[in-house]
């Protein structure tokens, strides 16, 4: 075998122990703000165009940052692989899932009643800062009020095989979104939005519903309509905003000697693989998140890779990872399998051609303040004080929230270390405001 790769492994067991700590994770929260509050942009950027007053609206960043430092979305025809900046959408698909309930004038529904009757699909166009679609819907009654509560879900079409939603004869609180076996999740958006009073045909009458018994209709989501006339239909226009409800992580790793590494990917067990539809995950995130049972559990999942040309062995390179998680209260564990040209050896003169390197970062980093209130969290477990976890380094586990981005990024040698908690420290950037180069994922699981 080459000495020379004997002492890069040598000197990859050594972990560098006095290096700068170069590995970091910065994760922040990308908010909401209302439909039509748009700042002016800066000198020299093209302002955005009027906004039509009523259409869903899918938001790809954190508004009170992103809409003055430049776009969050990408244009048709644009090719570039991403995400580039913060709040980049690239979601150009949004279905409207539709829930409703007959009633006489004499009471208000259950909620239970509240049924799933359709989904209406709309392709997403660009509006001044925003995907946008105007989205229509006629629906027929056979009583005089009509009940109806909708959510909205945008993806990039071509990736809706990567998931599936259960809506048939579900309720409206029991809907499920699954990842399909064997893939990965895409970039998705989800959220409540609302019937356009001003929208509906002159015949059509409608209002919010007002609560009445506690637990009926407390919530401004549910409308119901009355046509006059004896007009068995009602026609109108969805309004409303909906967010991103995946986070991601982006792992990058620095001088990677491609003389001594065939391939490397990136694995994690507790792989959130279902959420309901329906929940209080975030103030903008009407979602149930992930728990343990509907993971992976024990078995890693592959969540990206890169392999290196047999013959492209000249100097270093930096390879980035990436993938999107649903939201999931049950912490992951992250590692990196690493696979070498040639045998490698040990301080204590062991040779192996592969190894997997857990990702431990040394300490905890969490959401804390207004980013941390903005997600209903009850698990303890979760908890640290008034903060929530992104890390816990008791455990190495990462946790997901919808609209979070994690970044965790090092020189090679810190990552492939003999030594179990190579020494990575967490720094934060909450503004989600640098540029990031990773290639478009590979959505399918090994």
């Amino acid at each position: 075998m080459n000495d020379r790769y004997v002492t890069i492994g040598k000197k990859i067991e050594a972990g560098l122990r006095a290096a700068i700590p170069a590995v970091w994770v910065c994760a922040g929260l990308l908010t909401a703000c209302m439909a039509d509050d748009l700042p002016a942009p800066e000198a020299g950027e093209v302002p955005p165009a009027t906004l039509p007053a009523a259409g869903i609206y899918v938001s790809g960043g954190r508004p009170d940052v992103a809409l003055s430092t430049g776009k969050r979305y990408v244009e048709p025809g644009d090719t570039v692989s991403g995400p580039q900046i913060e709040g980049i959408c690239k979601a150009d698909r949004v279905d409207v899932f539709v829930f409703t309930a007959q009633h006489r004038f004499t009471g208000y529904p259950s909620l239970d009643e509240l049924k799933y009757e359709m989904t209406k699909g709309f392709d997403l166009s660009v509006v001044g800062y925003d995907r946008y679609a105007e989205a229509n819907c006629s629906l027929s009654k056979s009583e005089p009020v009509k009940y109806i509560y909708a959510t909205a879900l945008a993806y990039k079409a071509g990736e809706e095989t990567r998931f599936t939603t259960e809506l048939e004869e579900k309720k409206y609180s029991e809907p499920t979104l699954k990842v399909t076996a064997g893939q990965l999740i895409p970039e998705l958006y989800y959220g409540v939005v609302h019937v356009d009073e001003n929208s509906a045909t002159s015949s059509d009458q409608w209002d919010y519903c007002e609560p009445v018994d506690e637990g009926k209709f407390q919530d401004d989501s549910f409308w119901w309509g009355k046509a006059a006339g004896g007009s068995s239909q009602l026609t109108f226009k969805f309004k409303g905003r909906i967010f991103r409800i995946v986070s991601q992580i982006n792992l990058e790793v620095t001088e990677v000697e491609k003389a001594l590494v065939d391939s490397m990917v990136l694995k994690a067990d507790n792989y959130p693989r279902q959420i309901t539809l329906y929940g209080t995950h975030g103030t903008n995130y009407p979602v149930t998140a992930c728990t343990a049972s509907n993971t992976s559990g024990a078995t890693s999942v592959v969540l990206d890779h890169v392999a290196f040309a047999e013959k492209d062995t000249l100097g270093t390179t930096t390879v980035r990872l990436s993938s999107f998680f649903l939201p999931s209260e049950a912490g992951m564990h992250l590692s990196l399998y690493i696979h070498y040209r040639d045998s490698v050896m040990d301080s204590y003169g062991s040779k192996y051609l592969e190894k997997t390197y857990d990702l431990r970062p040394a300490r905890s980093y969490y959401l804390t303040g207004a980013d941390a209130k903005a997600y209903n969290v009850e698990k303890s477990e979760l908890k640290n004080g008034e903060d929530l976890y992104v890390y816990d380094g008791s455990n190495y586990c990462f946790y997901s929230y919808a609209n979070v981005r994690v970044n965790l990024s090092g020189h090679f040698e810190n990552f492939a270390a003999s030594d179990s908690k190579p020494e990575i420290t967490i720094e934060v950037e909450p503004n989600f405001e640098k540029e990031h180069y990773y290639g478009d994922i590979d959505y399918k699981a090994n």
